[in-house]
Order: structure tokens, then sequence, then C-alpha cells
């Protein structure tokens, strides 16, 4: 089994979504505001505000449509078999 990951970009500070495929080639992980929690390390500890959680949610969404790699099902996410 092959792990699904997602990377958030912004600078010099990344966050990141892992999941493993549930049945097949299918990964799928939940995307939300309340998902979002923190920078990847060495920026952990830095605070995240609402504003900028929603910002980083509609911007990974808006991402994911643009490259229609993923379908949406309210706020979770599944990538399409090949």
């Amino acid at each position: 089994m092959s792990e699904f990951g997602l990377q958030y970009v912004e600078g010099n500070h990344t966050m990141s979504w892992h999941s493993s495929p549930e049945s097949g080639s299918v990964a799928t992980f939940k995307l939300s505001e309340e998902e979002i929690r923190e920078w990847n390390e060495p920026f952990a500890s830095e605070t995240i505000t609402s504003n900028k959680k929603r910002e980083i949610f509609k911007a990974v969404v808006s991402a994911l449509s643009y490259l229609q790699v993923v379908e949406q099902r309210g706020h979770s996410f599944k990538q399409p078999s090949e």
C-alpha cells in the first residue's frame, strides 16, 4: 500500500496531510478548516488564526478543483483511481 500525500506551501512554511488507501488504489483524507492545526517543523509552534485557516482551506480546495484530481464530498476528498 502506498501513501497519498498533500502539501500546502506558503513561503518557507509547509503543511502536510497524509492518508493510506482504504481499499484498492483510492486514498482518502479529511480536509476542513478544523483539520488545519499547525505548520510543519520548524514552524509548528506558530499560531494559525481562523482567518489564515480559512485562507489555506480555500487555496487547497481551489488547487485540487483546478487540477481535477479529486472528487469533493462535503469536506472530504477522494483521489480517483488511475
